[in-house]
């Protein structure tokens, strides 16, 4: 799951829509559902598996924005992919955290406290220290499912 806060439903929308407007022209690549939890806060799901390179670009595609004069406050969580390696199968959460002379990567902190960061160039996930404890998500999963939703696709 991923939140989403600091932007409203309509910028929301519209950035989800140019994304997958991209990634949907040929084959149903991104299935989103944005559940409102509040004015300015959205959990989005999938109802499908994602590959891993257009998960990395939609995250990307939402900290980075240009379509919004507010920069979205982004947080996932996740259990990694086989693509993430010696990573693969561990509960984690990423987030965009300045660190050093570095262009803000997406950084991951799994379960156990072990730091990634994502290398933009192969998606693959380099080791890296810890920015951030793992904290568990501010919703259960269950709390974002009754919710409504919009999918977008």
């Amino acid at each position: 799951m991923m939140i989403v806060a600091g932007i409203g439903e309509e910028q929301m929308a519209f950035m989800l829509r140019s994304f997958a407007d991209i990634y949907n022209s040929r084959s149903y690549n991104a299935i989103i559902r944005m559940h409102p939890m509040s004015s300015q806060m959205f959990a989005l799901t999938f109802p499908y598996d994602m590959d891993w390179e257009i998960f990395i670009e939609l995250v990307d595609s939402l900290v980075y924005s240009d379509h919004s004069e507010y920069k979205a406050q982004t947080r996932v969580w996740l259990t990694l992919p086989k693509e993430c390696g010696q990573g693969a199968g561990e509960h984690a959460m990423m987030y965009e955290k300045e660190a050093g002379d570095e262009i803000d990567p997406l950084w991951i902190t799994t379960q156990y406290n072990r730091g990634w960061k994502i290398d933009y160039e192969t998606t693959q996930l380099v080791e890296a220290e810890v920015l951030e404890e793992y904290v568990k998500p501010p919703f259960a999963y269950y709390e974002i499912m009754q919710k409504e939703f919009v999918e977008i696709n």
